[in-house]
């Protein structure tokens, strides 16, 4: 067993009627696109000055960080690199990844 890893990272559960696959569709574009950008180049946020719980800071740069997709099967979870998560659906044109495909493409973590 690992710890989540270091770098920026998207967090997908599987869902109760399909528990043995998490759909491409369940990231939102931006979400997928921020990843790439944050491993690729740099991405700046800016935390909202909202509500009233505190802000651990202001905002952050990431630059070339490791990102991940993060799929959680249940009790399993794997941290799959961006790139090989966007390869795996985009390129290749798969629409999930299975429990199965997750252990073999992510770590376990």
């Amino acid at each position: 067993m690992h710890r989540i890893p270091v770098g920026v990272w998207e967090v997908k559960c599987s869902q109760p009627l399909h528990p043995d696959r998490i759909y491409y569709k369940q990231f939102a574009a931006h979400q997928i696109t921020r990843l790439l950008q944050s491993k690729h180049q740099r991405f700046v946020y800016k935390l909202r000055d909202e509500g009233k719980s505190q802000k651990p800071f202001d905002g952050f740069t990431v630059e070339k960080s490791p990102a991940w997709c993060v799929l959680v099967y249940g009790k399993d979870a794997y941290a799959v690199d961006v790139d090989v998560f966007y390869k795996y659906c985009m390129r290749e044109g798969n629409k999930s990844v299975t429990y199965e495909n997750a252990k073999k493409l992510g770590i376990t973590i």
